[in-house]
């Protein structure tokens, strides 16, 4: 796993990078927050997964989750709390990282 760590004045943003979680054991499903929202999108033809959290104790506002082409490497880029990074910021470094 890797972890770099960028700033835009005080919106930081974090990417990270390491092996896709193994499958889920049968009738497993993952932990929701009720605050999150989950949205598929396709940046540069790849699978994006956007997640928003509305609620005050999240440790993220978006985060962006894709696997590169041959699916060995899970990226996730995410905010944090106080960012004023807007979505199409995020996706914007999203689209410049897949490529």
């Amino acid at each position: 796993m890797s972890m770099q760590l960028y700033a835009k004045g005080k919106a930081n943003f974090s990417i990270v990078t390491g092996v896709p979680p193994a499958k889920l054991p049968e009738g497993a499903v993952p932990f929701v927050r009720a605050s999150e929202t989950k949205k598929e999108l396709t940046v540069n033809g790849r699978k994006v997964i956007l997640t928003t959290d509305s609620a005050k104790e999240a440790s993220f506002n978006t985060k962006l989750v894709w696997l590169d082409k041959s699916g060995a490497i899970q990226y996730t880029l995410s905010d944090n709390r106080v960012s004023k990074l807007t979505t199409n910021e995020m996706l914007a470094v999203a689209k410049s990282m897949i490529k």
